[in-house]
C-alpha cells in the first residue's frame, strides 16, 4: 500500500516538503516507500480487447498528430463512433491532451464493428481523435503496479 491515514500519496492539501526529491533519480519512489512499483508498458494488446465489445474499457495511446497518422480502415460509423468515445472522454482536461484514454464502449446497436477475433499486435488500429491520432494498447498500459511481494 503506497498510501494510508497516516501517510498519504496523494493529496489536495498544499504543503511544503521537509525535503527535496532527486528528479533525476530512477528509483524515487522506493527511495520515499521502501515500495518496488513499475508502470506497464509495451504489452501486446490482448486479442479480446476489441474496444467494440460493449462494457469493455479499451485503453488508446496518444501517438502524435494526425498528419503523422494512418488511420486503420473500418466503415464510417466504427471510425465516428471510436473518435466519438475518445473525443468524449477528453472532455475537462482543460487543455491538457492526455497520453492514455481509456473508453468504455456502451451501445449494443452495431455502430461499432472491429472484430473480436483481429489480431492487434500484427494489424494495430489507430483512430483519428481531436486532432490527434490514438493507438489501441493492452488495456493496462501505463497502468501501476506495487511488485514488492515479487522482489526478492
Amino acid at each position: 500500500v503506497l498510501s494510508s491515514d497516516d501517510a498519504p500519496a496523494c493529496s489536495n492539501e498544499v504543503d511544503n516538503p521537509d525535503f527535496e526529491v532527486p528528479l533525476t533519480s530512477d528509483d524515487i519512489v522506493f527511495s520515499l516507500t521502501g515500495r518496488y512499483v513499475y508502470a506497464v508498458d509495451d504489452l501486446p494488446p490482448e486479442m479480446s480487447s476489441s474496444p467494440c465489445i460493449p462494457n469493455q474499457r479499451s485503453r488508446w495511446l496518444r501517438i502524435g498528430d494526425n498528419e503523422a497518422c494512418t488511420m486503420t480502415s473500418f466503415d464510417d460509423e466504427t471510425n465516428v463512433t471510436l473518435s466519438e468515445l475518445i473525443e468524449d472522454s477528453l472532455e475537462g482536461d482543460d487543455g491538457v491532451t492526455s497520453q492514455t484514454v481509456d473508453i468504455l464502449y456502451k451501445n449494443t446497436n452495431n455502430d461499432c464493428s472491429i472484430q473480436i477475433t483481429q489480431n492487434f499486435t500484427a494489424d494495430p488500429v489507430f483512430i483519428i481523435a481531436d486532432e490527434s491520432c490514438y493507438k489501441l494498447v493492452h488495456p493496462d498500459h501505463h497502468s501501476v503496479f506495487d511488485f514488492t511481494e515479487w522482489v526478492s
